[in-house]
């Protein structure tokens, strides 16, 4: 639909599953969802109108079913599968070519974030037991840890300049929002109260200044035993 609620269109049609997680190209051409129309979730991709579909995963599990995000120029796509086991990080081309891990730890990461430059990737990861915040290039290579501490450091994601990280941890019990330089240093504490905030999403302004953020009114949520709640 347009920017003021009108031209409201449906662009997908699964007769037999359902279609989620729409996201877009950035230069706005194309959009990729997942679907479980084969009983699979799969990842696809179609033109803006609908029309163009193409189907981009083919392996059994779910592809896609919380995180699929392209790079800044569009050629690449970052999302989950649990196609080998616990739910890890794959980067694909844009037309579904040439998939791999993105890390070969076999243990459960999310939450991937492109940098603004498209050369690094911010994610979770409970490798070393808990979960911290590692990035790592676009191709896997050069990984490495952002945040150390015993509590959950989850939900990256880089300012637009990208000369910090903003995180969400429950390090001091309550779940809030935390910035840091992208080498990991200089973690500051950004958000102070009783009530968990940017556990599902939040957003940065696309100058930089401001981030959006949801707070859960009332008392603290119980404590989760994965950044997703499983």
């Amino acid at each position: 639909m347009n920017g003021d609620g009108s031209g409201l269109a449906r662009i997908t049609e699964t007769r037999h599953g359902n279609s989620i997680n729409p996201a877009w190209s950035p230069d706005g051409r194309w959009i990729s969802y997942v679907s479980d129309e084969t009983k699979d979730w799969e990842i696809y991709s179609m033109a803006s109108d609908g029309t163009q579909k193409r189907r981009l995963t083919f392996l059994p599990g779910r592809d896609g079913y919380c995180w699929n995000e392209w790079s800044p120029d569009g050629r690449f796509i970052v999302f989950d599968s649990d196609r080998e086991g616990d739910s890890q990080l794959y980067v694909m081309q844009s037309d579904g070519k040439n998939q791999r891990h993105l890390s070969e730890v076999h243990v459960r990461e999310e939450g991937p974030a492109w940098s603004p430059d498209g050369q690094r990737i911010a994610f979770t990861s409970k490798r070393d037991g808990n979960w911290e915040i590692y990035s790592a290039r676009a191709d896997g290579t050069h990984q490495v840890r952002l945040t150390e501490n015993a509590a959950m450091d989850y939900n990256p994601f880089w300012s637009p300049d990208g000369e910090k990280i903003a995180f969400v941890s429950n390090r001091e019990k309550v779940h809030e929002i935390y910035l840091m330089n992208p080498d990991g240093s200089d973690q500051v504490r950004l958000t102070h109260g009783v009530s968990d905030k940017g556990r599902d999403r939040y957003r940065w302004s696309p100058d930089g200044s401001k981030i959006a953020y949801v707070a859960f009114v009332g008392p603290p949520r119980r404590s989760l035993n994965s950044p997703s709640d499983e």
